[in-house]
Formats: C-alpha cells, sequence, structure tokens
C-alpha cells in the first residue's frame, strides 16, 4: 500500500524522538525506498512472538491497550524488531485497542502512544512495512450477543497508515466444537471477516483441528510436544500428527509451530537448562532444513509475561558461547533470509 500523508506526518514526528536509539534504527530504515528493501521472493517469511498489549474489556477503552511484558518497554520492542526484521509480528496485541493510551519507554525517551507504537513497529520490521497480526478470541463468538465481528471491525479501522490484514483467530478448540457451533456458524463469521477486509486468517489448532475452516482460513498455529518429565526441552518435537491435519487442507498454506502457549512454553522450561532449550530449538524445533522440508515455519517466541529469551544466557563455555536465547533464535533464523538486501537482514546485535 502507498504511504499517505498521514503517514509521513507520523515519520516527521517519530524524528523528533532522538534519545531513542531504538527509534532511531527506524528512522533508517524508513530513509531506503522499501522497493529495495522488501525481501527477496526465496526468502522465507519469519514469524516473531511477542504479546505487548491486551485488553481485558473489549467495551472500556481504559481497560484496552494494557502493557503486558514485565521486563521490556516499547523502546525495548521496537529495537529488537529492528535487530530481528521480522515479515509478520505474530499475534502482536490482543483485543480492540485504544491508540491514544501511552506504552511504556526507557528512560530519557519521549512519551509514545499506542498508535505511534504500532507505526513504528510495522516500519522496523522487514521491508520497512512489517505485517502486524493481532489476536481475537473466538470465545466472543460464543457469548450470548456475539461481540467478534464489533471487535475486528474496530482492528480493521484503526487510523494506521499500513492496515491490519492478517488476523489471528484463537481458542478454535473451544469455539469449534462448541455444541452452538457448526459448518453454518463457522463459514457464516469467517465469510464476514473477509467481508470486512482481513485477507489472511489464522486458526489456531493446538488444541485440536475440529475439521479446519472449510477454506476460508490459509493460516494455522500446531504445537509442540516436549518431554513429560523434566527437562522438557530435552526430545522436544514438532507435533507431527498436527502437521498432518493442516497438511490434509489444501487450503491452509502456512502452517505455524508455537510453542509459547502457557502450558507448551512452561512444559518445554521444565528443568531445562538455557543450552538444552537452544539445542531444541536449533536443532529440532527451528530446524532450517526440517522447515523447508516438511513445510512449516517456527514462530520466533521473544518475550511475553511469563518467557523472556532475553534473559535466558546459554553457557559461557557451551555451544553457543554465552549467547542469550534471543540471540541464538536471531542467528539461526538469519541463514535462511540472506538473499535480502543487505540493508533488510536481521543484525542479531542484542542481548
Amino acid at each position: 500500500n502507498a504511504p499517505s500523508l498521514f503517514y509521513f506526518r507520523d515519520i516527521q514526528m517519530l524524528s523528533k524522538w532522538r534519545h531513542c536509539w531504538g527509534l532511531l534504527l527506524v528512522l533508517g530504515l524508513l530513509q531506503v525506498p522499501l522497493a529495495s528493501t522488501a525481501p527477496a521472493a526465496s526468502a522465507p517469511p519469519i514469524y516473531m512472538r511477542f504479546r505487548v498489549l491486551d485488553t481485558k474489556e473489549r467495551h472500556e477503552s481504559q481497560n484496552q491497550s494494557l502493557w503486558v511484558l514485565p521486563n521490556h518497554t516499547a523502546t525495548d520492542v521496537l529495537a529488537m524488531i529492528a535487530d530481528f526484521k521480522p515479515t509478520v509480528l505474530e499475534r502482536f496485541f490482543s483485543g480492540r485497542q485504544n491508540l491514544s493510551a501511552s506504552v511504556p519507554v526507557s528512560s530519557g525517551s519521549p512519551p509514545m502512544t499506542v498508535r505511534e507504537f504500532l507505526i513504528a513497529a510495522q516500519a522496523a520490521g522487514s521491508g520497512g512495512n512489517c505485517a502486524i497480526m493481532p489476536r481475537v478470541s473466538l470465545y466472543e463468538a460464543l457469548e450470548p450477543t456475539p461481540t467478534i465481528l464489533q471487535t475486528t471491525a474496530q482492528l480493521r479501522a484503526l487510523p494506521i497508515p499500513n492496515k491490519l490484514t492478517v488476523l489471528g483467530l484463537d481458542n478454535w478448540a473451544n469455539y469449534a466444537p462448541d455444541p452452538s457451533v457448526n459448518k453454518t456458524a463457522i463459514v457464516t463469521l469467517l465469510t464476514a471477516l473477509h467481508a470486512q477486509g482481513w485477507e489472511r486468517l489464522s486458526i489456531n489448532t493446538v488444541g485440536g483441528f475440529h475439521g479446519g475452516a472449510y477454506g476460508l482460513a490459509s493460516m494455522a498455529d500446531f504445537g509442540t510436544v516436549t518431554s513429560a518429565t523434566a527437562p522438557g526441552a530435552v526430545g522436544a518435537v514438532p507435533n507431527w500428527e498436527g502437521l498432518a491435519h493442516l497438511n490434509a487442507d489444501p487450503s491452509i498454506v502456512d502452517k505455524l509451530l508455537y510453542i509459547d502457549f502457557p502450558a507448551q512454553i512452561q512444559s518445554f522450561m521444565n528443568g531445562s537448562s538455557p543450552d538444552q532449550m537452544a539445542t531444541a530449538i536449533v536443532d529440532s524445533l527451528a530446524n532450517n532444513t526440517q522447515q523447508g522440508e516438511r513445510g512449516y515455519s517456527f514462530v520466533y517466541p521473544i518475550a511475553q509475561a511469563f518467557f523472556d529469551a532475553t534473559a535466558l544466557r546459554t553457557a559461557d563455555g557451551g555451544r553457543f558461547g554465552g549467547k542469550s536465547l534471543y540471540r541464538v533464535m536471531c542467528e539461526n533464523m538469519r541463514a535462511t533470509v540472506e538473499g535480502r538486501p543487505p540493508a533488510d537482514l536481521p543484525g542479531c546485535k542484542l542481548y
């Protein structure tokens, strides 16, 4: 999409934030034409996972856009996006958003609103135009008076230059088998979402495929099988049975491997050292050869309220040389996007 005048006004505003080095990186990216920085066709999409903003009460603006990362500010997150260069920020926030709400920034940085943060996040990623996938809970479709279409309409209408077009539908395992839901209900809902302008829908099938989305979702998450006893990371593998269900549905084009849903990541971390977690990710879950051969993409988990890859540091004398799990994942991912233009290559310099 061509940038609007509104977009350039925002960039001029962002240029005043001279004390925020993460945003300076963003501005450096914006000086390069988008056409020359777009990922090469051979480079796979890179999915980066934070959960930065939650909404507790959809209809009360004061309870929207609550910052939920305990150890990172918006400044930190923007710097990591600029360092990692993802093509998609997967399930970046949840629910309706109050764009005038403030987000926390690092000491010495100017104040920032949710709107300014989302614009900067898009600009910091690959090609200066990273896609943001919001999360919406399908529980909203099960309420006595369903509100999901009002929520998704609010997200589609958010006044940011690069409109949101990719939507993550969570709680599929609760919604699809519900007694009140049948094929007609699923098709009606997903058709309405497409009519709102959502170009790509992603369903979370970690809890089960349940018949799928009848050709109306092109993306789906599947999960990780971890060890039942500590250390949970040792022997962790993709849920191949879950992937087989997705492969059997030709409408599911992008299969996304997840590890950081709460129960999975807690099992993965149970009794595991950072080196064991790094080994499981590099050699098994996010093994680049395996991803290509088996046709899935690993969603790189960075930070949520209950997980922080930047704080997990490997042993100095071990295989990964004291690097954080964040850095190990970034370097593993970087090997797959070497076909990108130099300005669009991940730096992998942080943590």
